[in-house]
This record gives C-alpha cells, structure tokens and sequence, in this order.
C-alpha cells in the first residue's frame, strides 16, 4: 500500500537522526541528533491557513523491519492516505493510519530486506545507564545490560523494566531475553518476566537464535534449547566470542571457525588480522552474510561469505560489539551505527525528504 498525506496544509518534518549514537555524559546516556528539513517549509495552506508541524522523533532499523516514530504537533488532525515511503529509491508497503490526532505519537512500520553496511547518524534522547554498559542488544526495544542491571527501554528511550544481575558477562535478544552470569544463564520474557534460569557455569559467552543458544568456554562451544538441554558440545582450542548470523561464529585463538545451526562444521576465515580481534558480532537476519570484528587497534573488520570485505576506524573506544539490525559498540556507553539504508518520504506536491536509516 503506498500512501501519501492528504492534508494539504504545510509541513516541517523534522527527522532527529536515523539510528542511535550513544554517548554517556555526566553518568546518563546523551543521544546527539541531527535534523534534516527538506522542500517542506515554503508550501502554501490552502484549506485554512493553518500550518502543521510532524516530528519524526527517530527512525529504527529494527532486525527487518522499518520503525518510523512520529509526532502531529498539530495544529490539525491529519488523515494519512496519501503519504508514499521509498527505501533505496523503492516504494515499500506500511501499516495503515486513518486519524492522526494533535499532540500524538504514532509508529509507522514496514518489512523490508534492504541491507548493506553504511555510515552511522544520531538520534536524541536520554538514557541513564547506571554504570558501565558491557552489552547491549534488541529486538523490540532497547536492552541495556551494565555491572549490575539488565534494563530494557522503549524507542523513546522510556525505562520499561530492570533487574538486578551479579558479575553479569553478556547479553542475547532471541525469543527470551538471555543473561550470562558466572552461575548461568537467566532467561527473561520480553516484558520482563523471568521465565526460568539455566543453571550452567563456566561459560564465557553466549549469543542466540530464537530459543536456541550457542554458548562457550575456554574449551567447548555449547548448543543448547531454552530449557537447558544440551544438544551438541564441540570441543575448541581457546574459545574467546561467539555470534550467530546467517551460521555460527567462534572466534577459537586467531581463527574463526564457522558452524551451521546444528553444529556441523563448515570451515573457517584465517586472516593475519583476527589476531587483533578482541569480540565478534553478526546478525541471523542480515540481508548478506556478515561478521562483524571488533579489533584492540581501534576498527571492525568486516567479512562477507567468509572472506575480508572491509574495515574502518572507530570514532571512539569500545570494549564490546553486538549486532541486531544495527551495529552496537559498546564502553562507558553504547555507539551505534547504521547498516546503509536511505528512506525518502513523499508528500501529494512532490517533496521530499530524505533520512539515512
């Protein structure tokens, strides 16, 4: 369905950034922001001289789908019928919106499989995190994990829920929210509710895919159901970072050995360069096959189908990376960078404004 605004007074749509570049500042998590005005503040009001303002508060690459978080400032309630969105130049369908009241939000969102790595853009909001962030993921929100909490936001940067965890290590988003201990692995609905805990120590890392989990030691690479069942034990060198993308990824010494969903072996990337590697990242619901490296020398190493694609400096330090749609970087805060994608949205006069997602 593609729609286009049917009002025909005048629009400042004002789009605060595309994806989330997290910074702390003074203890709380600063989201810088970037507005983008376009051909939207010449238009004549023909109706009745009102003119109407539309906030698109951020927009969210989120694991496939496209979250377009906006505000009516008003003064008028709008009926969207008629406003068309492209992605990469190519009309997409979203959910439809009949009224749109004054002073409320709506979430426009659409499916797309548009993918590929790009620049990173910012977004504004406050976040208190509450100490040092060591992970960060998410699939309908934001999670936060730091020395002592597992905190989960919403888009708009409002807390949802908290818990305490001890000497947490790491963090997963699948059909559970997971967190590693030292003593195992906490699973979490995504409202919060603890569903149950894996009593499971010794692991070091752990990433997930739906209600399956890939955890190591030192020794062994783990599969294992939401209920704790082993399936599969691999035996490994010097297991270091896991991470499931379109297979799964161990980061063994200076080597990734690459896995499918199973567990059967399928090879590895030997590259001089992974012997700077400290964490690996990839995401299950990629457009391509992608791992992301995170190095001490300050970049991320980008493979594609197994073979070295690109790499690039960071803007800032980081101890962690996690990718879910987007890429997180995380030390004192969380940086997060988008994956390449650019949305333009068109009115019934033809104007046009462009955002990077």
């Amino acid at each position: 369905m593609i729609m286009a605004l049917s009002i025909t007074a005048t629009y400042a749509i004002v789009f605060t950034a595309s994806l989330m570049m997290f910074g702390v500042i003074l203890g709380s998590m600063l989201y810088a922001y970037q507005e983008i005005r376009d051909g939207m503040n010449s238009r004549v009001d023909i109706i009745d001289s009102h003119s109407n303002t539309l906030i698109v508060e951020r927009i969210v690459y989120n694991s496939g789908r496209i979250e377009i978080i906006s505000t009516n400032k008003g003064p008028r309630t709008l009926n969207t019928d008629k406003l068309s969105i492209l992605v990469n130049g190519t009309p997409v369908e979203f959910n439809p919106v009949d009224i749109w009241y004054p002073e409320s939000e709506m979430t426009f969102f659409t499916n797309t499989t548009y993918y590929d790595v790009g620049a990173s853009h910012d977004i504004q909001f406050n976040i208190p995190v509450y100490g040092d962030v060591i992970a960060t993921s998410e699939l309908d929100g934001i999670y936060v994990l730091n020395s002592t909490s597992l905190i989960s936001y919403d888009y708009s940067g409002d807390m949802r829920w908290i818990h305490s965890i001890k000497e947490p290590r790491d963090l997963s988003v699948g059909n559970y929210v997971f967190v590693l201990n030292s003593t195992g692995i906490f699973e979490f609905e995504l409202t919060g509710t603890q569903h149950g805990f894996l009593p499971f120590a010794g692991l070091s890392s752990l990433d997930s895919r739906g209600s399956t989990l890939y955890a190591i030691s030192t020794s062994k690479l783990y599969i294992l159901n939401e209920n704790g069942i082993l399936t599969r034990t691999i035996p490994l060198s010097r297991g270091r970072d896991v991470a499931v993308g379109k297979e799964v990824y161990v980061l063994d010494g200076n080597t990734v050995r690459v896995y499918d969903y199973q567990g059967n072996y399928l090879g590895s990337i030997n590259d001089g360069r992974l012997k700077y590697a400290v964490h690996i990242s990839a995401d299950w619901n990629s457009r391509g096959n992608y791992l992301f490296v995170l190095t001490s020398t300050g970049n991320i190493l980008v493979y594609r189908n197994h073979t070295f694609y690109s790499a690039f400096a960071l803007p800032v330090y980081a101890t962690n990376i996690d990718v879910y749609g987007k890429i997180y970087l995380s030390s004192q805060g969380v940086y997060a960078m988008d994956m390449g994608y650019r949305i333009k949205i068109v009115d019934e006069f033809g104007n046009e404004i462009y955002s990077n997602l």
